[in-house]
């Protein structure tokens, strides 16, 4: 699913994935699995990077831009069961 989101994104990149891992097969993320996330879940989440020069508009779009993802593939029916949340680590 998280690839599905991402081929809709109209003004994101993202990945589902770190890029260190971007060779081989895809797996869970050992970090996600280890604080309860389901398997099925953790292998299909979006990994989003920010940093310093992010500003409150470039997530703003970003979240304008995931949720028009998420309703176009929820129009089309092709949404499966997407669960969409936002971890804030401070």
């Amino acid at each position: 699913m998280g690839n599905r989101i991402l081929s809709t994104l109209e003004r994101t990149l993202a990945s589902v994935g770190a890029a260190c891992h971007s060779h081989t097969e895809a797996r869970p993320s050992p970090v996600l699995l280890a604080i309860g996330v389901p398997p099925h879940v953790a292998l299909n989440a979006l990994r989003v990077s920010v940093g310093r020069e992010t500003s409150i508009e470039d997530i703003d779009v970003f979240i304008k831009d995931l949720t028009n993802a998420v309703q176009k593939l929820d129009s089309v029916g092709d949404s499966g069961s997407i669960s969409v949340g936002l971890n804030q680590d401070h």
